[in-house]
């Protein structure tokens, strides 16, 4: 059994959109029961719609509930001096003339929102971050060039 090492907040986020996912599952059950009641389901679209609908539910039902299965909780606040899950980081690009910090949370891969700072680490960046302390460099290798953050403060 592979483990899933996840927030607590990742993990109460995945016990909600499981809630969530059979509360949709049982609405999309009665829409293709009232769909077949319309007889001839080669040409009804609400039918197709819904059964599509209803096997992309199943089949993320399937992952959440496996992840939340295999979750292993990590806690995020055991250890300021050096970068784990559930970290959140101040990071500055030394190789950018710009130099603009921002804070990012390294978190599991389900729980990964870059728009909102929140990085996997299993990403790129994640990965370079992981185990580092204040004050080291984390290095980031892409096709176009190499990108050298510094890590300004872990809380």
């Amino acid at each position: 059994m592979n483990k899933y090492e996840i927030t607590q907040k990742g993990l109460d986020e995945l016990k909600k959109e499981l809630i969530e996912l059979k509360k949709e599952r049982t609405e999309v059950i009665e829409t293709i029961k009232v769909a077949k009641s319309f007889g001839d389901l080669s040409e009804n679209a609400e039918y197709s719609t819904a059964r599509e609908r209803q096997t992309f539910i199943e089949t993320r039902l399937q992952d959440v509930e496996d992840k939340i299965k295999k979750a292993i909780l990590v806690d995020s606040t055991q250890n300021k001096n050096i970068v784990g899950l559930g970290s959140k980081i101040e990071i500055v690009q030394v190789n950018n003339s710009n130099h603009n910090t921002k804070v990012i949370e390294l978190v599991s891969s389900a729980e990964s929102d870059p728009i909102a700072g929140k990085i996997s680490q299993d990403s790129p960046l994640g990965m370079a971050l992981v185990s580092r302390m204040i004050g080291d460099e984390a290095v980031v290798k892409t096709p176009q060039k190499e990108l050298r953050y510094k890590i300004k403060k872990i809380f």
